[in-house]
């Protein structure tokens, strides 16, 4: 760890015994050599370090993780929506804003920010969600059938979330099964003729 007559110390900055980096110190300004009591310092110094490079490394892992839980949200194809109480949307994916729509805000192309906006596009399908949103209990696969502006058949889970610093979080999935409900419609007549 201490070089002997070059002038210089290094120190391994550790974390459970394996070397994340080293601590070089050049010769001091004063030209003498490292005492003890420099070493003890320099080591106290590269413990600090080590739990700072660990707090980094753990925020990077986090950080990380977040993105791709995100980007994972995000190429979902069912409609996925983080509530806040009031009605406000904390997170949703792009599926949710095709069904949703634009928001009705000044910048229209921001997506959907709060129940609201919803209700100015698909009146029925707020109502729907405002009805699930004042509810305590989960929703588990609910059929619905929203009229406006163009028919479609949702299947709706919400559930509760852990609250977090602000407040209570509801968790709502929605899986658009109108092409599904549209094919039944067209295919199960065409089987019943076909079986006459």
């Amino acid at each position: 760890e201490f070089e002997e007559g070059r002038g210089r110390l290094v120190i391994p900055i550790r974390h459970r015994e394996r070397a994340l980096a080293y601590a070089v110190l050049g010769t001091k300004q004063s030209d003498e050599t490292y005492q003890a009591e420099d070493v003890r310092f320099a080591e106290t110094i590269a413990s600090h370090s080590s739990t700072a490079l660990q707090n980094a490394h753990a925020h990077y892992l986090v950080l990380r993780l977040q993105q791709r839980m995100f980007e994972t949200i995000q190429s979902l194809p069912v409609a996925v929506v983080l509530f806040r109480k009031g009605g406000l949307v904390e997170l949703h994916n792009k599926a949710f804003e095709v069904l949703a729509g634009p928001s009705s805000r000044s910048n229209e192309s921001a997506p959907c920010g709060s129940l609201a906006a919803v209700q100015t596009v698909h009146p029925g399908l707020a109502a729907v969600l405002e009805e699930v949103l004042r509810q305590d209990q989960p929703v588990e696969n609910r059929p619905i059938q929203i009229p406006d502006p163009q028919q479609r058949f949702l299947m709706l889970s919400a559930r509760p979330l852990a609250p977090d610093d602000q407040g209570p979080l509801r968790l709502v999935v929605l899986h658009d099964l109108t092409e599904f409900k549209q094919l039944e419609e067209t295919s199960i007549p065409m089987l019943i003729y076909q079986l006459r």
